[in-house]
């Protein structure tokens, strides 16, 4: 099946948090899409947590129309609720996948399962926190790990996939499972390929539109370039997977401190949006003083300063795109995997 891409239309953080965008963008999407990773690299992060013989009860949480719960499927892990808040997606999911007769799709508020406590060996989000903290009211990423540890079983596991560091998502962890002991560790993984491509166009493109890339060889010809360097340099580095496990101590921090801990990551992100408007209106003054240089330049016939000129300006993009890798989380080229596991009580004694 071909896999679609994004909508195209530049939309707003804010609508990521909001039921009708996802049931329009669904209504308008053909095919799957995943988010950050496939089964093909998350397998191994998750496989270690699941027994071989398919007995575990998964909980797939905002399921959208991604392939992992099919990959999952046909890997023996058969035993799969999927749930999303849209009855467009799971109606074409259903459809979809009438031959994986023991997964079930169901239209469910993740905030508010119906589901029993205690119901899931494993609970798995990909998107769906991160989605959820673009709204105006960020207390739904809490709620969100919250809902999915209650229905969690003592010994098993939750996994959360999104594109942020430990320090925007462990103090949301914490204050959600305060409640709860929680053994957390948490792992980096290479993005997909397409997740990777789509990043790499959308940092040279800027404003515009994906498609507008699309339409434009010599750019695609580029990303495809960079693309197959950052692969080639991701095999080439690739080391053993050695987990970052928090000390047992630090997986016991207080409500307060964990509130605390998420008004100071939202603060940092603050900051960084505003620096980022800042270096994006100096690059806008800057190219228009070199633009007016041109002009002036042209207009005396002065063709070797044009030249200069427009020299200085290629690597003032060069440096720009040099700048959007290290800070532009589009150009992150790995997401984060965290790996919990809801404590026996007889891990207690």
């Amino acid at each position: 099946m071909e896999e679609s891409k994004p909508e195209d239309a530049l939309f707003s953080r804010q609508e990521y948090a909001d039921k009708d965008f996802w049931d329009d963008r669904f209504a308008k999407t053909k095919g799957a899409f995943d988010w950050y990773a496939s089964w093909d690299e998350l397998e191994e992060f998750i496989a270690p947590l699941l027994k071989e013989d398919g007995s575990d009860e998964i909980l797939m949480v905002g399921c959208g129309n991604s392939k992992l719960s099919s990959q999952m499927y046909d890997a023996n892990h058969k035993k799969i609720s999927n749930i999303d808040i849209s009855e467009v997606v799971i109606e074409k999911m259903k459809e979809q996948y009438t031959d994986k007769p023991e997964m079930t799709w169901s239209v469910m508020d993740a905030l508010d399962c119906t589901f029993d406590n205690d119901r899931f060996d494993i609970a798995i989000d990909k998107g769906t926190l991160d989605a959820l903290v673009c709204g105006d009211d960020r207390t739904n990423g809490v709620l969100l790990v919250k809902e999915m540890g209650r229905q969690v079983k003592k010994g098993g596991h939750m996994v959360i996939i999104t594109h942020m560091k430990p320090e925007g998502r462990v103090p949301i962890i914490h204050a959600a499972l305060g409640e709860y002991r929680w053994e957390v560790d948490y792992h980096k993984c290479n993005l997909s390929i397409s997740s990777q491509m789509i990043n790499i166009m959308r940092s040279k493109l800027g404003k515009k539109p994906l498609a507008a890339g699309l339409k434009d060889k010599e750019l695609l010809k580029k990303a495809l370039l960079e693309l197959m360097l950052e692969r080639a340099q991701n095999s080439k580095g690739k080391k053993k997977k050695e987990p970052v496990v928090e000390e047992k101590e630090k997986t016991e921090m207080s409500e307060e401190d964990a509130k605390i801990k998420i008004k100071q990551a939202f603060e940092i992100y603050k900051l960084r949006k505003e620096q980022k408007k800042q270096r994006e209106a100096q690059e806008k003054l800057e190219a228009e003083r070199k633009s007016k240089e041109r002009a002036e330049a042209e207009a005396k016939g002065e063709e070797g300063q044009t030249e200069t000129t427009n020299h200085e300006q290629a690597g003032d993009s060069e440096q720009t795109a040099q700048n959007n890798f290290v800070y532009d989380p589009r150009r992150q080229n790995h997401c984060y995997v965290y790996l919990l596991k809801r404590i026996n009580d007889e891990d207690d004694e």
